[in-house]
């Protein structure tokens, strides 16, 4: 539920944010696994990803304005209608109940929504965008602990380390992980409090701002002659 919720609400994010939203029939969408392979911080593995396909004939898109409560409430209904099945079939092989599965799937939906809003430049609205989908009582995604949060690292000339600015999504539901062997709690995990999450995510952010600094400015591909 958390990669599938993510791998549609990038694509539904995409257009809801230039001002489309699917009117969605499950049998005009489809999911294709692939396995991938990452390295990450010295280690590596494969993990699953997701394409998401539109089928022909093309679904019926609706026109709006991305903050218009009208127009969200149609995105969340599409969203909503195209995961229902899964969180059926889930419930049934899992026992996750219900509205844990539903937090998942809004958990997803709203980290979908930052990677758009970052390249076209409107993350000014995924806070009041995250609140709206996950502060209405009786609503799917209603979930008390996800939230967007915007971390500045100020920059430090000592260090010759440029302002980090980076958007964080706290969980509303749990996926889990920490079950899977040896694994702790996610960095976004539900079961820790807000300022243990922000002081891992700095970390993190300090981390990479400081290793891009080592490793410093990268080579032009194609260099002037």
């Amino acid at each position: 539920m958390d990669a599938i919720g993510w791998a549609l609400g990038s694509v539904l994010g995409h257009l809801y944010l230039h001002g489309l939203v699917v009117d969605p029939d499950p049998g005009a969408l489809a999911l294709e696994p692939r396995d991938v392979h990452w390295t990450h911080e010295g280690q590596s593995g494969i993990g699953r990803a997701w394409t998401v396909r539109l089928l022909p004939p093309c679904p019926a898109l609706r026109r709006g304005c991305p903050g218009d409560p009208a127009f969200r409430m149609a995105f969340e209904d599409s969203f909503a209608r195209l995961v229902a099945p899964l969180t059926e079939g889930l419930h049934a092989a899992s026992g996750l109940s219900r509205p844990a599965l539903w937090r998942l799937a809004g958990d997803g939906l709203v980290l979908g929504l930052i990677e758009p809003a970052r390249a076209l430049g409107r993350t000014a609205l995924l806070p009041a965008e995250a609140e709206a989908l996950s502060a209405r009582q009786g609503g799917r995604f209603f979930a008390r602990q996800r939230r967007i949060v915007e971390l500045v690292l100020p920059a430090d000339p000592a260090r010759n380390l440029p302002e980090s600015r980076e958007i964080w999504r706290a969980r509303g539901g749990c996926c889990r992980a920490y079950t899977w062997g040896g694994n702790g709690y996610c960095s976004t995990c539900v079961h820790l409090a807000p300022e243990e999450q922000i002081r891992r995510w700095q970390d993190w952010q300090e981390g990479q701002r400081a290793a891009a600094a080592a490793a410093g400015p990268e080579e032009d591909p194609c260099p002037a002659v």
